[in-house]
């Protein structure tokens, strides 16, 4: 990550840590100074151009956090909800619950994070429960998930996690543009094995083989490359598949020829992100570039429910996602490492939710 990036990433979380559990706004900030606990090692530069956002950007990030609606107990609620999926949203669903029991302390939350895959499947076991999906939806799968158990079932954007292009550190590539990652991952134009100097690396890998080191097929990240990256096209089997993204850099830390698309926000050693080219651009794979919009590999991470069920249970659930819609949510979103979600993506959200709240 680039010194500017982790700065703005940092005040993103401060000013996450200072906004209230009540959802009571921060005011802006007359300059942008980090504490020196967010400031990384003597040996950084020193120039506060270099190191130091400018009060605008800051203020910035304020008046979006403040701009999303506070969150209100619509309804006393107890008893248990049942969360699953998405392992890359294990730590952000802990940390909704933390919090939400904050609000709610007789509610227990009990979460079980194996992949996405398998996700709709335990929906229509547990209908009452909430599905954690680590990419988007289609209308076309909610239409599919509609059986004898699930009658109304509703997906809701609540969070966006930005993709990081890794690769081990001694590698000698800088940067990768989408021709070249479609190379790479798919079976596009050639199903033969590729090797590094196909995609202009030279010197000692250069005739070596390209190892995918990949997530777990039945994971949302996996889908999420196939379908919406990739646009369904064949994909190349991985070298290696893992459960989680920590383990995916695990393994290619270990692995010279290896490369990975996962979480960027991962920490690792032995590794490194590469830049995307864009259109002619190269874009820096950090967080002021995924703050700013610039950055082209983001996905929305998604929660669904089935609004027509009415018991206790699934009336805890459906209010558990309307706390993740709301600031204190995406709050948590933040501490956990994403980012919040777009704020009409988030009012759409309310607004569904809340209109099945009055029915």
């Amino acid at each position: 990550m680039s010194r500017s990036g982790f700065v703005l990433f940092s005040w993103l979380a401060i000013v996450a840590c200072s906004l209230m559990p009540d959802g009571r706004s921060v005011a802006q900030v007359p300059s942008a100074t980090p504490p020196s606990s967010a400031a990384p090692s003597s040996a950084a530069p020193s120039s506060a151009a270099a190191t130091q956002p400018s009060a605008a950007p800051v203020n910035n990030i304020i008046a979006l956090l403040n701009a999303i609606d506070p969150y209100r107990i619509t309804q006393p609620i107890d008893g248990k909800i049942q969360v699953f999926g998405a392992t890359s949203m294990d730590n952000m669903a802990h940390a909704w619950a933390d919090e939400f029991r904050r609000f709610h302390p007789q509610v227990a939350v009990e979460i079980s994070a194996a992949g996405s895959g398998d996700a709709f499947v335990k929906l229509k076991q547990n209908p009452k429960a909430v599905a954690m999906l680590s990419r988007p939806v289609k209308p076309d799968e909610l239409e599919q998930l509609k059986s004898e158990t699930i009658k109304h079932p509703a997906a809701f954007v609540v969070a966006r996690e930005a993709l990081g292009v890794y690769v081990h550190e001694s590698n000698p590539i800088q940067s990768i543009n989408g021709e070249q990652l479609r190379m790479v991952f798919t079976k596009q134009g050639s199903a033969a094995e590729l090797k590094w100097k196909d995609i202009g690396v030279t010197g000692a890998i250069a005739d070596k083989p390209v190892h995918l080191v990949s997530r777990s097929q039945n994971s949302g990240t996996q889908a999420f490359l196939r379908d919406f990256v990739f646009g369904g096209l064949e994909m190349r089997e991985s070298k290696t598949d893992h459960l989680s993204n920590s383990d995916v850099l695990g393994a290619l830390a270990t692995d010279p020829l290896g490369i990975t698309i996962c979480g960027l926000r991962v920490n690792a050693f032995d590794v490194k992100s590469l830049p995307l080219v864009h259109q002619g651009v190269s874009i820096p794979s950090d967080d002021a570039a995924v703050l700013s919009g610039q950055y082209p590999l983001t996905r929305h991470l998604t929660l669904v429910i089935d609004l027509e069920q009415t018991d206790k249970e699934a009336k805890a659930s459906q209010e558990f996602v309307h706390f993740a819609l709301c600031r204190t949510g995406q709050l948590s979103a933040i501490r956990a490492g994403f980012y919040p979600a777009e704020l009409p993506v988030l009012r759409a959200g309310l607004g569904l939710i809340q209109k099945d709240h009055l029915r």
